[in-house]
């Protein structure tokens, strides 16, 4: 978050003429007197409840240990100096924050004067538990830095220092800096108040969601501040870091019976039920909200349209036969028309990408905590459009007595889908019909013949649908190191079992950063892992899969990075055309973090690479421009050619900032 926060003019005055601290600068710590200041137990007790606070780093029994320093304060807005009476201030230690913990506070009095009695040695960052004060969790909001180091650089330039060294007294002005605040209300079309709906605040900055969850790199997602509005359809969110926001309206849409909820987009921040402001379908085509620190703007409202809805029912069977199948979960996912896909920045194209990761697990949520699924489905409240139904078979877990699993006896069938348009009215009856499907099991060996050592996931791809299922493996040297899985998508060691899969032709591989596919059979006939045919009813139980621990290496250095880039480094097979989002799941991509003095180190399988470095910092405003700029990178990568137990270094030039 480094680059965006800055002072106004004001503020910077207001630092000069009442000589405040001036925040990113430690306060120093005055000569300790010659006795230790016995350790006193704080006014108000251990405080922040909900347990995803802020830690001192110490416990009460190494306070006791190690006397600190007593801190008689006076806490004052940071603006004009006024006192922030009858507050709680706390103190969290900077290089502990990050992994939460309780926090001790105390109460300010009328004059916004306090006493801590005993704040044990360390670096700290103070915590003003009052409403519109900028505090260190708005730094983590709902979604917690990956990098621990990024939260504490975010604190320690935006927030006041005090370095404790020991026993002594300090005399402090703390000065609490007021955060900006956004407000405004969601209104129907027919504008009635939008009561009860969820608005979510998402950082424009750190808005370049798919190449963190390529790249693994920073945050992984931007933060979001998220709240209700109320009984008039009015929101306000107060205490916040200077920037660029987008606000984003979502109603509260239930598809499935039962309540179960369907996430139409990633982080729930793009799905036909959510409107930006003013009143956009998606955030490219949004107003964006710019704040400072103390500013308050008001009048962000959002205007949610007319909506016509419709449900769709029907019955699950099986296809030979036309038996009636319990135990079948169905969902849906929204198809893109023609020319969304061409456009390549509609409002459903958080949708593509989430549905590209979805089919990546189509073999998962085997395991159903709940009542017994009957043969009649039903998806309400859906808009007009084409939608790919999936009908997954699941199994409610039961227990006998002693607390022992009772496992199923229905015989496994393949997950299905169904395409279908939603024109002006409801669909009923609609028929889902499940093949038997194909037994598809077997083992990961070494080139020696012995069971493989290693872990990773063996994925199967439908080539017509693109369906993904995958099985993940481990089996360590030490057999007393093995892991303990559950489900029917893991293993404990190198075997594999698809249970039944759908009829098609398939490609499979094995993803890992251990081991690579090097050749596959099923019996003793040789089998083609790039596309193998599976027809309905086939018996394949004794596939066996051939890896190989040669894994080449590409390490490098990238040079020309600014302090405040966030760097990536990518490497995708030279065959890959553009698709890197497959490409990362069926492993012939890889990607890998940036140190700070800007070397980097990756694991690939031997091939042909393009090498190349991305800015995820770089999207701007619109949330899936990176997955543009990664793809323009695949023509003008660097090309690496790695083999077997080889390694190969490349020097690299960052984009420009």
């Amino acid at each position: 978050m480094s680059g965006r926060f800055c002072l106004s003019s004001l503020i910077l005055f207001a630092v000069l003429v009442f000589e405040f601290p001036v925040f990113g600068q430690d306060v120093p710590l005055p000569p300790p007197p010659p006795p230790p200041v016995p350790a006193e137990a704080p006014r108000i007790g251990r405080g922040y409840g909900n347990g995803s606070g802020y830690g001192n780093g110490s416990s009460r029994s190494s306070r006791q240990q190690l006397p600190g320093a007593k801190i008689k304060g006076r806490l004052v807005y940071e603006d004009n100096g006024a006192p922030i009476r009858f507050t709680e201030i706390g103190f969290t230690n900077s290089e502990t924050a990050y992994y939460g913990g309780s926090l001790e506070k105390v109460r300010t009095d009328e004059n916004g004067e306090f006493i801590y009695p005993n704040l044990p040695p360390g670096r700290y960052v103070p915590v003003v538990f009052n409403e519109g004060i900028l505090n260190p969790d708005a730094f983590r909001a709902e979604n917690r830095p990956s990098d621990p180091t990024a939260y504490k650089t975010a604190i320690e330039q935006n927030f006041q220092l005090i370095n404790v060294a020991g026993p002594g007294e300090m005399d402090l002005v703390i000065a609490a800096r007021r955060g900006a605040t956004i407000s405004g209300r969601a209104t129907y079309f027919d504008g009635e108040s939008a009561s009860g709906v969820t608005v979510k605040l998402i950082e424009a900055g750190d808005s370049n969601i798919p190449a963190a969850l390529l790249l693994g790199t920073g945050r992984g997602m931007p933060s979001i501040f998220t709240t209700k509005t109320d009984d008039l359809g009015v929101y306000r969110f107060s205490g916040l870091p200077a920037g660029t926001y987008f606000v984003v309206v979502t109603e509260p849409v239930e598809h499935y019976v039962g309540g179960r909820s369907m996430r139409w987009g990633i982080a729930g921040t793009e799905s036909d039920f959510s409107t930006y402001y003013p009143n956009a379908k998606s955030m490219s085509e949004a107003d964006s909200v710019d704040v400072f620190y103390g500013s308050s703007v008001e009048g962000i409202n959002v205007s949610l349209p007319n909506r016509a809805l419709y449900d769709v029912s029907g019955k699950v069977v099986r296809k030979d036969n036309g038996q009636e199948l319990k135990n079948f979960r169905v969902t849906f996912t929204k198809v893109l028309e023609e020319e969304q896909k061409e456009k390549g920045k509609s409002s459903s194209e958080p949708q593509k990408i989430l549905n590209k990761v979805l089919n990546t697990i189509s073999s998962l949520g085997r395991d159903y905590y709940g009542d017994e699924i009957d043969s009649n489905w039903e998806i309400r409240s859906l808009p007009p459009g084409k939608y790919l139904l999936k009908a997954d078979q699941v199994q409610p877990q039961r227990y006998d007595d002693s607390g022992k699993r009772i496992e199923s006896d229905e015989p496994k069938l393949p997950s299905v889908t169904k395409e279908i348009e939603i024109t002006s009215s409801d669909i009923t009856g609609l028929t889902i019909e499940v093949p038997v499907g194909a037994t598809f099991k077997g083992t990961i060996v070494g080139e020696d013949g012995r069971p493989a050592i290693g872990n990773g996931t063996v994925v199967v791809t439908n080539l017509k649908t693109e369906e993904k299922a995958e099985v993940r493996f481990f089996r360590s040297s030490n057999e007393n190191s093995r892991r303990s899985s559950t489900g029917d998508n893991a293993s404990t060691s190198t075997s594999f079992d698809f249970g039944a899969l759908a009829p098609g032709e398939y490609r499979i591989d094995v993803v890992s950063q251990q081991v690579f596919l090097v050749g596959s059979s099923s019996g003793q006939k040789s089998i083609d892992a790039n596309s193998f045919e599976i027809k309905d009813g086939d018996v394949h139980d004794n596939v066996r899969l051939v890896v190989s621990g040669a894994m080449g290496r590409i390490n490098g250095k990238i040079s020309g990075a600014a302090s405040s880039q966030r760097m990536g480094i990518m490497a995708v097979r030279s065959d890959v055309e553009s698709d890197i989002v497959s490409a990362m799941f069926e492993g012939r991509a890889a990607a890998g973090n940036v140190k700070a003095d800007g070397t980097f180190e990756m694991k690939v399988r031997p091939g042909e690479y393009r090498v190349f470095v991305v800015d995820i910092g770089s999207a701007g405003n619109n949330v899936f421009s990176s997955l543009e700029t990664i793809s323009e990178h695949l023509s003008d990568g660097l090309l690496v050619s790695v083999g077997p137990n080889e390694a190969k270094t490349v020097n690299l030039q960052a984009p420009m900032d």
